[in-house]
């Protein structure tokens, strides 16, 4: 039976025009060598509330400085420089994380966490609240959705997909789905490209084995067996 067991945001990446103050930056400075030194991520308070957040070794985001919030579902980086005019901030909302709270709870989390760290831009309209403000200017990055469909019996074919003649169809093996730490390698059928929109087609159950993700049978309230 064809049953839709879970639709939602699946990854979200906003860059943001703004900077974090120089203090803020000079503690996550410190974290990061300190996290070099001992090759692991480094735990610190920051931010007007005093918050813990995990500093990474590197960078995230293609920023040079990198940290997470304490239930791992929130990824900032920033560049290291307090100029307000620059796009230098990064934040990454983890699929899980948007699954467990909703797209809104999380994104309610990014605005309050960048307020409470002091990240802010020059002054400028808003046309949404209709008043200048501060705080940085947002750019979706990239934004995932996911449809989650519980098909024993599904297996699709190459050609009886139908899409835009512009667009690039890759067939990956037999849609078995093999998977690496960095993502699905082998055996999905993809429509378009990451750098645009695309469509994706894989057995999920499978990413599960292959990258250890069980929360996902707790979202769908499913068994592994079924």
């Amino acid at each position: 039976m064809t049953q839709m067991i879970h639709n939602n945001f699946d990854k979200l990446e906003v860059s943001f025009m703004g900077a974090f103050p120089a203090f803020v930056l000079e503690e996550l400075n410190a974290a990061k060598e300190e996290a070099q030194i001992s090759k692991k991520n480094v735990v610190i308070n920051i931010g007007r509330a005093g918050h813990k957040y995990r500093v990474y070794p590197n960078g995230v985001g293609g920023v040079s400085i990198g940290f997470e919030t304490m239930d791992e579902g929130i990824q900032i980086g920033t560049q290291n420089t307090d100029r307000k005019d620059l796009w230098n901030i990064f934040v990454g909302a983890r699929s899980h994380h948007i699954a467990l709270r909703g797209y809104h709870a999380v994104k309610s989390q990014i605005i309050d966490i960048l307020d409470d760290l002091g990240a802010a831009t020059d002054r400028r309209f808003c046309p949404f609240s209709g008043i200048y403000t501060t705080f940085p200017l947002e750019s979706i990055k990239r934004a995932d959705y996911c449809f989650d469909f519980h098909l024993p019996d599904f297996m699709p074919q190459r050609e009886s997909v139908v899409y835009h003649r512009n667009a690039r169809m890759i067939l990956h093996g037999n849609l078995d789905i093999a998977t690496t730490a960095q993502g699905i390698t082998d055996n999905s059928l993809s429509i378009g490209s990451k750098r645009a929109l695309q469509i994706e087609i894989y057995n999920k159950t499978k990413e599960i084995q292959d990258k250890g993700n069980e929360h996902w049978f707790l979202i769908w309230d499913k068994k592994y067996k079924d």
